[in-house]
């Protein structure tokens, strides 16, 4: 069920799923709230950093409640993180299953060489560690490719743009 060419419409999928998941990031994750948790995590181990040195009472107890402020908090961005998994699962397994089952045997010519690893490589042995240049790929090579390039080229600069037009709005209302 091929619609246009296997690259293309590996692309297209591509294209769409990086765009399905940045939108799932801004639904389910907001990115100013993971901002303001990471600089009260680096506020909270700054002051912990600083009761570690005495050894008073009143330190360690004050000591004892920031750790388990922190504990609450990476819990709670950890339910967050569940969310975003379960939510990515659901959509790119049966996307990634049907792309398998109609491009398996699709071999994919590369617009240029693109540097992978050799046939053989074994990350123990660090003697079969090297790098060739191939000009064809397979329905997930290709897949793994254009999502790559999607993500940094396309939509990640759109993705900042709507973060500094909402920051814009936000400060006008």
């Amino acid at each position: 069920m091929v619609f246009f060419d296997p690259m293309v419409d590996i692309a297209l999928i591509s294209l769409i799923l990086s765009v399905v998941i940045q939108v799932m990031q801004r639904v389910l994750g907001s990115k100013q709230a993971m901002q303001k948790h990471q600089a009260s995590m680096k506020e909270r181990q700054e002051k912990m950093k600083e009761l570690m040195k005495k050894n008073d009472k009143q330190s360690q107890k004050e000591l004892e409640k920031i750790q388990g402020e922190m504990l609450d908090s990476m819990n709670d961005m950890m339910k967050g993180s569940m969310k975003m998994m379960v939510a990515s699962l659901i959509i790119f397994a049966p996307v990634l299953w049907f792309l398998q089952g109609t491009y398996d045997s699709a071999i994919i010519a590369l617009p240029i060489p693109l540097p992978w690893f050799v046939q053989g490589f074994d990350i123990i042995n660090i003697g079969s560690w090297g790098v060739q240049f191939y000009s064809q790929t397979s329905w997930l090579g290709w897949y793994f490719v254009t999502s790559l390039v999607f993500s940094i080229l396309i939509v990640g600069p759109i993705s900042g743009v709507i973060d500094k037009w909402r920051q814009q709005n936000a400060q006008s209302a």
